[in-house]
């Protein structure tokens, strides 16, 4: 499967929001990144557009998951 992501950062380092979407063009998860880390609330999509899981990470580890 096919993956795209969109951001406003044109660095190579990931920073700031990135979104994922499926091949079918719905979110498939949003994250935040800091320093090229995740950082703060990740949100995962089922293919039909319903929320799957809610992640939060610190320093780019999984402190918890929903």
């Amino acid at each position: 499967m096919r993956k795209l992501s969109v951001t406003e950062n044109l660095s190579t380092e990931k920073k700031g929001k990135w979104k994922y979407f499926y091949e079918n063009g719905k979110l498939q998860y949003e994250s935040n990144f800091v320093n090229g880390l995740r950082e703060g609330e990740q949100f995962s999509y089922k293919e039909n557009g319903s929320l799957e899981e809610t992640e939060i990470y610190q320093t780019g580890k999984l402190i918890s998951a929903k």
